[in-house]
């Protein structure tokens, strides 16, 4: 049993540090969560041998998940069924709602270009209204200065 211990400490390159990307994060995070959590990491990371956060709950999750993806596989739907015609019919109407979906974006796409030209012939129409009142201005103007 001891040996096991003593051959993956054995596998151990001597310069490997603690200090990397995840375990940093990890250490951050604690700290922004609540301190203790973040001083408890620091003293992992400082006296631990060989600390891996993200190893130590990938293999964790590893280790339960089969046990917790079975007992949400009642949840799952499945794609299609045994009988054909209800797989037919089914399809079917998929690619109705498609087309409908389909249809609709076209409609909506059609009245987004028919609001942008109104709103492009409004503006220029304000903007000739506007040049008309400055030429008028202008014209006003000059016959103020030549009087």
């Amino acid at each position: 049993m001891n040996d096991s211990k003593f051959e993956k400490m054995k596998n151990v390159t001597p310069n490997q540090s603690n200090w990397n990307l995840p375990n940093i994060a990890c250490m951050v995070g604690g700290f922004m969560v609540f301190p203790p959590i973040g001083f408890a990491t620091v003293a992992w990371l400082v006296f631990g041998k060989n600390v891996d956060i993200i190893g130590s709950a990938k293999n964790k999750y590893e280790e339960y998940a089969p046990g917790v993806k079975s007992s949400f596989d009642k949840y799952k739907t499945k794609g299609s069924t045994d009988n054909s015609a209800y797989n037919d019919y089914k399809a079917d109407q998929v690619a109705a709602y498609e087309a409908e979906i389909e249809r609709q974006n076209n409609q909506v796409s059609e009245e987004e270009k028919l609001f942008n030209e109104f709103v492009k012939s409004r503006q220029t129409d304000k903007d000739r209204a506007e040049f008309a009142d400055f030429l008028k201005s202008k014209q006003a103007g000059e016959k103020n200065a030549k009087s």
